[in-house]
C-alpha cells in the first residue's frame, strides 16, 4: 500500500524585485537549538511584508502575497538584523543610534525588496526576502491592504497574538518571554546570544 501523493498548487512568487511593505513585527522570543555542538538562545523576531503588486487567490478574495523574514533581534554591529535595516534606511552613526530605533516607526514603511528561490529539503523551490532598499526616487508602492500588527513582549496585543497562524502561537508559547507572562517563568536567567 502506498500513501497518495498530493499535489501541491503552491507558486512561489517569481524571483525577481518588488515594491513591498512591512505590516508586521512580531517578536516571537528565545528559542534554544544545538550549533556546532553548543546549545544557543537567540531573540527572534519575523518581519512580514506585503506585495501589492503580486496579489493571488488565497481563499478569501485577492489578498497580496506576502513574506516574512526571521532575525535574531539584536541590532548589534554582527547581527543579520542590523545591516538589513541600513541597506533599507541608511546607515547609523553609532550604536546607540541603532539600538535607539524605535521598530514600530517601521509598520507601513514601504521598500524594494529582492526575492530569491531556493532548494527545500523535499526538493521543492522556496523563495525567501534576500535584500532591501529603498525605493527609488519616483517609485511608489501601492496602499497598503492588510491589517498592521506590531505584537512584542512588552507591549503586549492578545487580538494580534490571536490573528497570527496557529503554527506560530504554539511556537511563541514555548518561549521563556510566553511563558513569564503567563505561567510566572523567570527569564533572568536565559543567556541570549546577540547574532
Amino acid at each position: 500500500m502506498k500513501v497518495p501523493k498530493i499535489e501541491s498548487t503552491y507558486e512561489p512568487l517569481p524571483a525577481a524585485t518588488y515594491a513591498a511593505r512591512l505590516y508586521s513585527i512580531v517578536q516571537i522570543g528565545s528559542e534554544t537549538y544545538e550549533y556546532q555542538g553548543k546549545q544557543i538562545t537567540q531573540n527572534k523576531v519575523s518581519l512580514t511584508f506585503e506585495f501589492p503588486t503580486e496579489l493571488r487567490e488565497f481563499g478569501e478574495g485577492e489578498k497580496p502575497y506576502v513574506l516574512s523574514k526571521e532575525f535574531t533581534f539584536s541590532m548589534h554591529a554582527k547581527s543579520k538584523l542590523r545591516p538589513f535595516i541600513e541597506s533599507w534606511l541608511g546607515d547609523f552613526k553609532n550604536d546607540d543610534d541603532a539600538y535607539d530605533l524605535d521598530f514600530s516607526d517601521l509598520i507601513g514603511r514601504s521598500g524594494l525588496v529582492s526575492v530569491s528561490h531556493y532548494t527545500k529539503k523535499s526538493g521543492a523551490v522556496g523563495e525567501k526576502i534576500s535584500a532591501i532598499v529603498p525605493l527609488p526616487k519616483g517609485m511608489t508602492c501601492p496602499d497598503p491592504v492588510n491589517t498592521p500588527i506590531l505584537l512584542s513582549y512588552d507591549n503586549w496585543d492578545k487580538a494580534a497574538f490571536e490573528s497570527l497562524s496557529e503554527w506560530m502561537q504554539e511556537r511563541m508559547k514555548k518561549t521563556p518571554e510566553y511563558r513569564s507572562m503567563f505561567e510566572e517563568v523567570d527569564i533572568e536567567e536565559i543567556e541570549v546570544d546577540q547574532n
